[in-house]
């Protein structure tokens, strides 16, 4: 009985250690959602993550973007650079980071509203 308990020891001590290699890396590093007044719309929405290369789905309808690896899915788009919000419009805006061998990162939220000019 000795022997079994050392051996189940050992095996739970060599899994720690040695973890198995087809689990995931990590999960993506949070997105960041935050907006700036200027431009010819007043406000622009900007989106950045810490984890390097990767990519920023996001949606201005309130749903949760989606995906298949790097393609977006219908209705989702591929954050590049400031986002207008125009005047007299509200922005549900929803974001995930992607990176490939990583989890999806979990879903960020800005609502937000450009009054009449």
């Amino acid at each position: 009985m000795k022997q079994v308990t050392l051996l189940g020891a050992l095996l739970a001590l060599f899994l720690v250690v040695f973890p198995s290699t087809s689990a995931r890396a990590t999960q993506c590093d949070p997105i960041d959602i935050y907006y700036d007044y200027g431009g010819p719309t007043g406000i622009y929405v900007d989106m950045d993550t810490t984890t390097l290369d990767a990519i920023i789905f996001y949606r201005t309808d309130g749903q949760t973007p989606t995906h298949s690896g790097a393609t977006p899915g219908s209705g989702t788009l591929i954050f590049y650079t400031d986002v207008p919000v125009p005047y007299g419009q509200w922005r549900y805006f929803r974001a995930i980071c992607y990176k490939d061998g990583y989890d999806d990162s979990d879903v960020a939220s800005l609502d937000i509203s450009n009054p009449p000019q």
